[in-house]
């Protein structure tokens, strides 16, 4: 007995948009293939596996990836992303080449592999800053054996410290120092780093 066209129409329903869904990314965990310090792209390779006619394939790397950092104008922070390094990649909804290019957005492609940006920092397991700043309510930063800790109590420095500029101390509240105006308040630097003869390190 033939079935009734309408019910097999939401079977045809969600046959499509199954289908339309499978071409709809929106953010997977990654890796970093290569990265090109002079534009800020990176190629990178997502960590799953996508359906094509009922086979399961990996990914294709997908080259030109922006790379997210805190920044903003001359404001911000960065760190070295190397090959090799966890990223989330997260899929726009219009592709960016020519917001890359020509500083705008504008395709009819959505939610596709061409428009990928990659944030550095998703953890497959909490490394040991991560277990020690929940512990004890710190922030902390790190490079290699230097690092910076910031508590509610205050800062703690691990390594050597170079200032370049002068370092001024206050005791009060309102920032101003209990020292006279005119007393030297640290070591003065030129611009490449180097003390002059009131420092210490060269």
């Amino acid at each position: 007995m033939a079935k009734s066209p309408m019910l097999e129409f939401p079977t045809q329903l969600k046959r499509i948009i199954s289908n339309e869904i499978q071409d709809i990314h929106t953010a997977l965990p990654g890796e970093i293939v290569e990265v090109d310090a002079g534009k800020g792209l990176a190629k990178v390779r997502p960590a799953a596996k996508m359906n094509f006619n009922g086979e399961e394939l990996n990914y294709p790397d997908i080259p030109g990836v922006p790379i997210v950092f805190p920044y903003a104008g001359d404001r911000g922070m960065v760190f070295p992303v190397k090959e090799g390094d966890d990223c989330l990649i997260v899929f726009s909804e219009q592709a960016t080449e020519k917001w890359l290019g020509l500083g705008n957005t504008s395709s009819t492609l959505k939610h596709s592999l061409s428009g990928a940006v990659c944030i550095p920092g998703i953890m497959k397991t909490p490394g040991k800053d991560f277990q020690t700043a929940q512990k004890d309510d710190s922030v902390i930063i790190r490079n290699g054996d230097a690092q910076i800790t910031l508590t509610e109590g205050g800062i703690v420095l691990k390594g050597d410290v170079y200032v370049t500029g002068h370092l001024y101390a206050s005791t009060d509240e309102d920032g101003e120092s209990a020292e006279d105006d005119d007393t030297d308040k640290g070591a003065e630097s030129d611009e490449d780093g180097d003390t002059d003869e009131s420092g210490e390190p060269e």
